[in-house]
Parts: structure tokens; C-alpha cells; sequence
């Protein structure tokens, strides 16, 4: 533990420390902290409790999103969209009732940083499964207020069509010791 306090101390600036606790708290958040970034694009289905669910033309599966860490509000969730349409479908927005915003966000890298972009809509091509993913696509949470074991929330695509799916609540601290 001493040789951690000294290397802290190492870091000569305030902004070399806030640099690198956003960069755990990203790495937490995404749920890389002990695991590869494709672990949830390869986990088999009956990890995730929520069955598929199929609303109109698209199928939603593993659905979940990570309990907030002690202390945050903000959480981040994962799902993988298969688009059964013969045309392209854009979901603009999404929301829930236990969650004061919903974002969709792309991790890039840039200048051999990770960070995360805002996306506008997510256009789900014809015949295709979109993934969302860490250190990918994923949903940005912010205001999460109290949750339970799931959580429902709305997509809305560019013709104003509903998708209520629900997320499973996954608690990472739990399964940091895995």
C-alpha cells in the first residue's frame, strides 16, 4: 500500500491525478477492470436472465445494465439488437422513469486515449445484429436512481415506434472477485 501512496505522489500535477481516476472510473464503468473489452459480445445467453425480447421487427437480447458504484448516479448498459426489417431502422432516444438521461455513446481512441462520443441515433441495418458492447457502443446512464434486480427502458426510433425491453441489473463489485 505504501508503494501505491508514493506513486500517487509521483503524479507532479492535479491534472495528472484527475487524468487518471477518470481513466479507472472509465475502465470500472465499462467493465474492463478484470476482463477483456469483447467478454459481453461472447457470453453465452443463459448468463443473462431477461429472455429475448421481440417487438415488431427487432429483437432485443442480453440486456443489462451495471448497478452504479457507490457514491455514482451513472451506470453504463449493454444489449445486442438483431433488425429483422427489410429497411433500416434509427432509434433516436431512450429513456426510463428510474433514470434521469439515457445517451447513446461509441468508445474511440484518440491520440492513444480511450474516450466516448456521443451518438445522435444508432441506425440498425437490415438483417443485422448491433451490439452494444464494452469498449464499444454501449448505453451512457446518468441520475440512476434506485434499482432493483431489472429495469425497463424505452427505445424510440426515428417513426416514433416504441421498444420497452428490460435490462437486467448486473452489480460489477460482485463480480470483480470472480
Amino acid at each position: 500500500m505504501n508503494i501505491m501512496n508514493e506513486q500517487w505522489a509521483a503524479l507532479s500535477s492535479r491534472r495528472q491525478r484527475q487524468k487518471w481516476v477518470m481513466a479507472i472510473w472509465m475502465l470500472v464503468m465499462m467493465g474492463l477492470l478484470g476482463a477483456c473489452g469483447e467478454r459481453a459480445s461472447h457470453a453465452p445467453e443463459s448468463i443473462n436472465t431477461v429472455p429475448a425480447t421481440t417487438l415488431g421487427a427487432l429483437t432485443f437480447r442480453q440486456a443489462s445494465i451495471r448497478a452504479p458504484i457507490p457514491g455514482s448516479d451513472k451506470s453504463v448498459g449493454y444489449l445486442q439488437i438483431y433488425n429483422s426489417a427489410e429497411q433500416t431502422i434509427n432509434l433516436i432516444a431512450a429513456s426510463s422513469p428510474q433514470i434521469r438521461t439515457i445517451e447513446f455513446h461509441q468508445t474511440v481512441e484518440r491520440d492513444g486515449l480511450m474516450r466516448m462520443r456521443r451518438l445522435e441515433k444508432i441506425e440498425l441495418a437490415s438483417g443485422t445484429t448491433t451490439h452494444f458492447v464494452p469498449g464499444g457502443r454501449h448505453l451512457m446512464l446518468f441520475g440512476v436512481g434506485e434499482v432493483d434486480d431489472a429495469i425497463e427502458i424505452e427505445f424510440i426510433d426515428a417513426q416514433g415506434q416504441l421498444y420497452p425491453v428490460q435490462f437486467v441489473v448486473e452489480d460489477i463489485l460482485e463480480n470483480l472477485g470472480e
